[in-house]
């Protein structure tokens, strides 16, 4: 029987407030990494996780289901989408 290990990235996307988004990616555990493309203003980010266990599943904190705490959650929306351009 093969084992399944989760290697997950995320394309690149420009960020509003990059502090912020640090503080976001190291909340849950998301590695990150920065490229400036030629003829492309700005700089671009992208996020991933590769140790075995994916795109987190819970919470860090409180462990809950993460579309409990990311959908249901008003607050969270609202940075999430600050976030993100």
């Amino acid at each position: 029987m093969a084992n399944y290990v989760s290697i997950c990235r995320s394309n690149y996307f420009k960020v509003k407030d990059e502090k912020r988004f640090l503080r976001w990616c190291a909340f849950w555990g998301l590695e990150h990494w920065t490229d400036t493309p030629k003829g492309l203003e700005g700089t671009f980010h992208a996020i991933a996780r590769d140790d075995g266990e994916g795109w987190p599943s819970s919470h860090p904190e409180t462990y809950e289901d993460i579309k409990r705490s990311l959908l249901m959650r008003r607050p969270l929306l609202n940075l999430t989408a600050a976030l993100w351009r």
